[in-house]
């Protein structure tokens, strides 16, 4: 029974257990329709509690404080479990289906069960979770940063790039910066106040290393100042190798954020090869370095790159007054003019401020500042040597330097950029660089530069001697038969002219050239024997010449570093083992064109241009210091050979493959490890297709699936007939310049259905296309319909040119494309006409791109007119309009009878002269678009004027004794302190006088008595001034007379004899508006442009009744209307070209209203400037609803004034129009408020001007400053 007994209790208790453990599970059941929102609900807050958490871990990481490591645990577990509970969620609907008995059983069990479980698990973990995520604080202060403080010297105006480059260094998207600019500018200070801001700036770095690079870069160099830093500096470890130092190196910093500061690059740091770790967003490092090279930024991977400029120079006088010191500057009172001009000439270097100041600190006597401005204009140029580089081995170091030094050349506007690979100098800078040569004909450096001088002969011989470098390129010489003697004779441009034939003793005694340029003489057939004799000659130019075979002599050319032979449509024969002699061959240029293939076989066995160029390659591989490879290929055989050689993968920049008829099938990706290649062409070749067949296999060892052709930026196909279309570009994504000329067959550009395959085959979208694209040029494509699909972006497209593409009637534009480009686009005019757009919009945004082929630029005229501009100040602000018209008086502009017709070519010259950097806009200012010339290009222009002194261009700028302005022709004496001109000058040959801006109070009778030609006479802005002389009758010529702010209170009778008059301005002078003066300027049927004040209402509707008036006023004053409370603005609606609207002293005027307003609620569109002055009634200017293009407003002393736009007004305007008036203010640049104090609250608040980007709002408050202003 006992047995019994308890088999029946061990059988209750397994019943008890196993009822409990199926009422457990259906407990998770039955309660999961509740457990299951609650867990919904649970995560909403949980993340919104991580969102609250990860807030202030942001605000406290922007105030440079470090998180706590329990606060980045429980963020994580929060993600974790966030992601987890997501999951859960989201498969609830389907668990809750499996439901039934009112959610007390399942379809599936188990499945319910375990879901339920989970849920119940989740959410207390949640709930956990959450009770633990109260934190008192998530953030501390950092450790302080590991840094050594350097000596520095206090920064000169240097705030603002190191605030630049500390917002870099919180970015923590940017890893690696590169600080540039010239030797001296300061890049070493910034850096160690860089280093020193550090220690004393809040910030989460753990140590901060400092290492010198410099020109002598050594690897060990820097890994022992970097083990410094890091706590290696037993002798042990200095005496460990390169790799291992790297090892230890990398051991300590990629377990630590470091700021590692590499001072003075001159070539790329290989970061592996040093030992530091490459900074990134996950380490959190920077590295930071200087050069001198902005190349050098690139080749080191920088994210920024900021330039370090001169100082301005305002700050570089300031330094260089306190290293002269206040006791040698007030030594004598001459003396701070002439520092001035010593501080000058330092152009803004610091180092160069710095130690020409410290020599200068003692210097007391004006013979030592006089001889120490005359020793730094005579070097300021540097000084040449036989090198004009630093003297580098490898030709890809020497492009470093001297890209560096063409892009200072651009940068300073000494250059100008022409296309792509080319720069020019203009003209007026070269008559500069010029004179600067003649200055030094004594020394060393003499040039002799005859380059265009209509030369038909050589120059004579005897004047050779002592030259150094010497240019007669682009005359007409035809024989070179003497015998020159030029021991110095280093560099012979000879390009462009007709040379036939060249005397074998020509180079006879020319021992040292080094450079010679033959170029571009298509007559000269052969090389003479005596081209032997130039032993040493490093660089010789033969592309575009007629030569037909090198001779062998040329062997003797051991030091030649540059050979060219492009495009020499007669070459037939190169030796063989010639150009295998060339050892220290450095660049290489083979090109051939069109014009060459036909017909012509290459005659001898041993000519290298034979057998498809086989040859050639056996040749070439053997230079082994080659760095520069342009070469054609013939076949594809030798197209496999040339790409088995990694010398030619690594070295080529540009392959021309020729006559290439088989196979029909080309496979372009064949060609993908020519890692520099830039210019590919194909010419007259038979191939149909050019696939990308390898394309799959490619893309599985590719990171960048659509990328190869990285280096790639000019494409060339020309003559390949069969050739449908160029899908494959889309591996070229620096794609910079596309020619296509000649292939019949063509119907597309880009394939849509070969993209298609290409996106098959990557598995991803692929690029937009042609995203750097700068020219594009399509000729002799007849079936050609399509360049791409859509519509294209061009950010970068400058240039596009069509030209018998008859079937193409649509271009891959919008109205977006291009924008902010100056697009050029010729074609013909017919092609043009057939153009399909868009829509109109497009058309018009792309109308003004449309050019001809043939662009006739004034030249001569743009020089004459810049030279006409150093007549101002440096930096002067001068207006447009006012210059057009000294032009066009001056007949300086092609002839124009009409202001009107010359102004249109007058604008262009200055857009050109804008665009060349020779002008700078600045804007408008008091409602004139104005210019400035900037100091260097003035003195630029003032030192061509000194050179031509006894030209007509002859230009007088000083106030000098009367007795030196016989020869003078325009002259300048403006912003003087001139106040009498009581002298009788003698001026038969004066044309311009600007007396503008002086204190000019008298003018004697006999001034003007012998200056009987002037043309332009400027007594502008002197306000002293109150009458004119009698003997202003004598200036018969006058054609320009500005008397604008000037006293004069009455204009003499004798004016009457400047009948030649075209031009007179009495802005601010004589105000008035009565009849008299209306029926006088109607009579004037010439006038082109009036401004004119109006006094009342009566002369305003006599004026408004004259088309003359209606046609041609600018600017409109309408001063002391008292008669009329209420003024319609609408009245002036007529006035065609009226951009200025001014009104003055209107004192009974209240309200300007839109009386007569139908349909149109626009109708100022000229108008860009209005006025406002001492309205003290009017309350509002809602009539500005009606200058859509408005962009200066001018509020002056309007106490009544309450709002500009009063929105009921302008409800009433939507009524009458029936529809919403346009938002205004849109081209609003300019806001001037100026004691219109009740305007204040409503205009700060406007919503129209709060998103407008364009304006600048000025606000004078009620103050005697604002007073003196006004006045």
């Amino acid at each position: 029974m006992g047995n019994c007994c308890s088999v029946q209790i061990g059988l209750e208790n397994f019943i008890i257990r196993g009822l409990d453990s199926i009422a457990g599970h259906a407990n998770y059941i039955c309660k999961l329709k509740q457990t299951l929102p609650a867990l919904s609900a649970a995560l909403q807050e949980l993340r919104a509690q991580r969102n609250d958490v990860q807030r202030q871990v942001a605000v406290a990481e922007q105030r440079l404080l470090k998180r706590l490591e329990r606060v980045q645990l429980w963020l994580s577990k929060a993600e974790t479990m966030i992601i987890e509970a997501e999951r859960v969620v989201e498969d609830g609907p389907q668990q809750m289906n499996n439901l039934y008995l009112g959610g007390c059983a399942s379809k599936s069990c188990l499945s319910s069960y375990k879901f339920g479980k989970k849920v119940a698990k989740m959410l207390q973990e949640i709930n956990d979770h959450m009770s633990k995520g109260a934190f008192e604080k998530v953030a501390e202060k950092q450790p302080a940063t590991s840094v050594v403080v350097r000596p520095e010297e206090q920064p000169i105006a240097l705030e603002s790039t190191i605030q630049k480059v500390w917002s870099c260094i919180v970015d923590k998207d940017v890893g690696v910066i590169g600080l540039y600019g010239l030797g001296g500018v300061g890049k070493t200070t910034l850096l160690t106040k860089l280093n020193n801001k550090f220690s004393t700036t809040p910030n989460y770095f753990e140590v901060v290393i400092w290492a010198l690079v410099s020109k002598d870069y050594d690897v060990e160099k820097i890994q022992d100042r970097i083990g410094e830093n890091v706590g290696f500096s037993d002798g042990s470890w200095k005496n460990k190798s390169a790799d291992q130092k790297a090892i230890d190196i990398y051991g300590i910093l990629s377990n630590k954020r470091f700021v590692v500061l590499l001072d003075d690059l001159w070539q790329r740091v290989d970061l592996n090869q040093v030992g530091i770790p490459k900074p990134s967003q996950e380490n959190g490092s920077k590295l930071i370095f200087t050069t001198r090279s902005l190349e050098i930024c690139g080749e080191m991977g920088a994210i920024r790159k900021i330039k370090v400029e001169c100082l301005e120079p305002e700050k570089a006088w300031e330094l260089f007054q306190e290293k002269v010191g206040d006791e040698t500057l007030n030594s004598h009172p001459d003396i701070p003019n002439l520092a001035k001009q010593v501080a000058e000439r330092c152009g803004g270097l610091p180092l160069a401020l710095i130690t020409i100041g410290r020599a200068m600190a003692c210097k007391t006597t004006l013979e030592e500042w006089n001889y120490a401005i005359e020793m730094l204009k005579r070097c300021a140029l540097p000084k040449m040597e036989n090198e004009l580089l630093d003297k580098f081995d490898r030709i890809n170091e020497a492009q470093m330097q001297g890209g560096d030094i063409i892009s200072s050349l651009l940068n300073a506007c000494l250059l100008e950029r022409d296309g792509e690979y080319c720069v020019k100098m203009h003209d007026v800078i070269r008559d500069m660089a010029l004179w600067i040569t003649r200055k030094f004909e004594a020394t060393e450096n003499k040039f002799f530069v005859k380059a265009g001088a209509q030369l038909f002969e050589e120059p004579d011989v005897k004047a050779w001697k002592r030259v150094k470098r010497m240019s007669v390129m682009k005359n007409e010489i035809q024989l070179l038969k003497e015998t020159p003697k030029c021991p110095n004779l280093r560099t012979l441009f000879l390009s462009n002219n007709n040379l036939k034939v060249i005397s074998d003793g020509f180079f006879q005694f020319i021992p040292h050239l080094t450079v010679l340029d033959l170029s571009e003489n298509y007559y000269l057939r052969a090389l003479p024997k005596g081209i032997s004799q130039l032993v040493s000659l490093e660089c010789i130019d033969l592309s575009w010449t007629g030569i037909s075979e090198l001779p062998m002599e040329l062997k003797s050319l051991t030091k030649l570093k540059m050979l060219d032979l492009s495009y020499m449509s007669d070459l037939e024969n190169i030796p063989q083992y010639l150009v295998s002699s060339f050892s220290k061959l450095q660049i290489f240029r083979l090109w051939f064109k069109r014009l060459l293939l036909q017909n012509k076989g290459y005659p001898n066995e041993d000519n290298v241009l034979n057998e498809g160029h086989e040859k050639l390659i056996e040749e070439l591989k053997g230079l082994q210091r080659l760095n520069i490879l342009s070469t054609p290929i013939k076949s594809m055989f030798c197209l496999e050979r040339f790409l088995s050689f990694d010398l030619f993968r690594r070295r080529t920049q540009a392959l021309q493959l020729i006559d290439f008829r088989e196979p029909e099938m080309f496979d372009v990706l064949c060609l993908e490890n020519l890692e520099r290649l830039e210019t590919l062409q194909f010419l007259d070749c038979g191939i149909m297709e050019i696939k990308m067949e390898k394309l799959s296999t490619w893309v599985s060892s590719s990171t960048n699936s659509t990328s190869c052709f990285h280096a790639l930026s000019t494409v060339q196909i020309f003559h390949c007939k069969k050739l449908r279309d160029m899908t494959w570009l889309i591996l070229a994504p620096n794609l910079r310049n596309l020619d296509i000329t000649g292939c019949y067959e063509m119907e597309e550009i880009l394939s849509e259905e070969k993209l298609g395959e290409v996106a098959g085959v990557i598995g991803i979208s692929y690029p937009k296309p042609f995203l750097k694209l700068e020219t594009l040029d399509l000729r002799h494509l007849p079936k050609l319909k399509s360049i791409y699909r859509n519509a294209l972006p061009f950010p970068c497209l400058k240039h596009i040119l069509i030209k018998y593409c008859e079937e193409l009637k649509k271009l891959p534009l919008n109205s977006d494309s291009a924008k902010g480009n100056l697009l050029s686009i010729k074609g013909s005019k017919g092609w043009w006409a057939r153009v399909e757009w868009e829509n109109e919009v497009t058309r018009a945004a792309f109308l003004p791109s449309f050019k001809l082929f043939y662009d006739n630029f004034p030249n001569a005229t743009m020089k004459c007119c810049l030279l006409y501009c150093c007549l101002c100040l440096e930096d002067y602000c001068i207006p447009k309009k006012r210059l057009v018209e000294q032009w066009f008086c001056e007949v300086l502009l092609n002839g124009f009878d009409r202001i009107s017709e010359a102004q249109m070519q007058g604008d262009h010259i200055i857009y050109s002269l804008i665009s060349a950097c020779l002008l700078e806009s600045v804007g408008e200012i008091d409602g004139e678009d104005c210019v400035k010339m900037h100091d260097v290009i003035r003195d630029m222009a003032l030192w061509i004027i000194r050179e031509f002194e006894a030209t007509e261009n002859n230009i007088f700028w000083k106030n000098r004794n009367v007795k030196a302005w016989e020869n003078i022709k325009r002259m300048s004496v403006m912003e003087n302190k001139i106040e009498v001109l009581k002298e009788t000058p003698k001026c038969p040959n004066l044309r311009t006088l600007f007396l503008s801006q002086n204190e000019l109070q008298v003018i004697s009778d006999g001034f003007f008595q012998f200056i009987p030609h002037p043309t332009v006479l400027d007594l502008s802005g002197n306000l002293l001034l109150r009458a004119l002389p009698v003997g202003i009758s004598q200036l018969v010529c006058l054609e320009c007379f500005d008397l604008s702010y000037t006293g004069i209170e009455e204009l003499p009778t004798e004016l009457k004899s400047l009948t030649k008059l075209k031009m007179l301005d009495l802005n601010n002078v004589l105000y008035g508006g009565n009849e008299k003066l209306m029926v006088e300027l109607k009579g004037l049927q010439h006038l082109k442009m009036l401004s004119i004040p109006i006094k009342n209402m009566f002369c305003l509707e006599r004026f408004l009744n004259t088309n003359l008036f209606l046609r041609w006023t600018q600017a409109l004053q309408l001063c002391d209307f008292r008669e009329s409370k209420i003024f319609n603005i609408l009245c002036l609606k007529n006035l065609e070209c009226l951009q200025t609207l001014s009104f003055s002293n209107c004192e009974n005027m209240e309200e300007m209203k839109m009386e007569k307003l139908l349909i149109n609620a626009s109708c100022y569109h000229t108008l860009s400037t209005v006025e406002i002055y001492e309205c003290d009634k009017v309350k509002d200017m809602s009539s500005l609803i009606l200058a859509p293009n408005l962009r200066n407003l001018k509020i002056y002393l309007c106490d009544k004034m309450e709002e500009i736009l009063n929105e009921g007004k302008l409800g009433e305007v939507a009524g009458v129009i029936g529809i919403p008036y346009a938002k205004p203010f849109l081209k609003l640049e300019t806001l001037l408020l100026i004691l219109a104090t009740k305007v204040e609250e409503h205009i700060l608040g406007c919503p129209t001007l709060s998103m407008s980007k364009t304006y600048s709002y000025k606000w004078l408050p009620r103050t005697e400053e604002a007073f003196s202003q006004l006045r």
